[in-house]
């Protein structure tokens, strides 16, 4: 089956099996709101790299590419392995940036949560908003 495939500059979570991807510039906070999240109960899937593919029937999915599955940054600044969940459909995108989802055609279309300052609590209530619409 034929698919686009790229690597982008982002975060991949899921929450009972809906992927939800983090983008922002580097050092808007993608990886401290990912940790925060995870402790809330979402699933861990990639930090700071995301391979993004879409198939040929538009569907949207990600994972971690090899060099970074199952790494995160920790809060003090080193890598830690995590468990992580395999590729998942992307559902939502939260963005910590003006104009991230623009940077991927393919992205476009996905509903999109901006955020100017990462807060897991704020993140937790808006991506349970947004799951519950549909």
């Amino acid at each position: 089956m034929p698919f686009n495939e790229c690597i982008i500059h982002g975060n991949l979570i899921s929450l009972n099996g809906r992927g939800i991807l983090i983008l922002g510039d580097p050092e808007a906070g993608k990886t401290h709101l990912t940790r925060e999240l995870l402790s809330l109960g979402y699933r861990f899937i990639a930090d700071d790299a995301v391979t993004i593919r879409q198939s040929s029937d538009g569907h949207i999915s990600g994972f971690a590419p090899e060099r970074t599955y199952g790494k995160i940054v920790s809060a003090a600044g080193r890598i830690v392995d995590l468990d992580p969940g395999e590729a998942c459909g992307i559902d939502l995108i939260v963005s910590l940036a003006p104009d991230t989802q623009d940077r991927i055609a393919g992205l476009k279309g996905l509903p999109q949560i901006e955020m100017n300052k990462p807060s897991s609590r704020v993140a937790h209530e808006l991506i349970s908003s947004v799951f519950i619409k549909d």
